[in-house]
């Protein structure tokens, strides 16, 4: 239906007396409203995979932060962190 109504606005163009209806016009208006819509949603879903990426990231940070504090300053230093991160974990804005 979009494509037909777009046809007959081309149309209408070429041959300098536009033909549109008000319901080519509402059709052409939901098509670009639909199109709008698709392209959100894309970039809503690259906008999650990218914050998935990043939490990935910070995980695998904060296993190597553990794994040098161990290291270093023992199992007491390891849980200390840990109770800090969780506790700004629970402050910080979702």
């Amino acid at each position: 239906m979009a494509g037909l109504a777009l046809k007959r606005c081309y149309e209408g163009l070429q041959s300098a007396r536009p033909a549109v209806s008000v319901r080519d016009a509402v059709v052409l208006v939901r098509l670009a409203h639909e199109i709008e819509h698709d392209a959100a949603l894309a970039e809503r879903d690259a906008a999650r995979r990218q914050m998935e990426e990043w939490r990935q990231e910070f995980k695998s940070g904060l296993w190597a932060v553990r794994s040098v504090l161990v290291g270093q300053y023992g199992q007491d230093a390891r849980a200390a962190f840990s109770a800090e991160v969780k506790k700004l974990r629970a402050a910080a804005p979702r």
